[in-house]
């Protein structure tokens, strides 16, 4: 027989593994039509950054990237400030 805080128990690990599959689908997704790859330059309507790190960003519609990284100036170099930047994989410039 079972009790109530057995039940809460394996209701709480199977809604964690419920919710890192989840979670690893909406990486598998968002990584999968992802061309940019680190060290790539993107840019969108702010700026230009060189990809250093790319994270999984939870969109209202779908899963996508967000790519951090150093600003860059128009010569492609790094701001003297050292300012960095994100940028969404749904406002990249072709």
């Amino acid at each position: 027989m079972m009790d109530l805080e057995e039940y809460i128990l394996r209701e709480k690990e199977i809604r964690k593994e419920a919710d890192d599959k989840l979670r690893e689908l909406a990486r598998e997704y968002a990584f999968s039509n992802s061309s940019v790859k680190v060290g790539d330059i993107v840019a969108d309507h702010f700026c230009k950054i060189r990809v250093e790190k790319i994270r999984l960003w939870f969109d209202r519609r779908a899963p996508s990237c967000l790519y951090e990284g150093p600003e860059l100036r128009k010569d492609l170099t790094p701001r003297k400030d050292g300012r960095t930047a994100t940028v969404f994989q749904s406002n990249i410039k072709p």
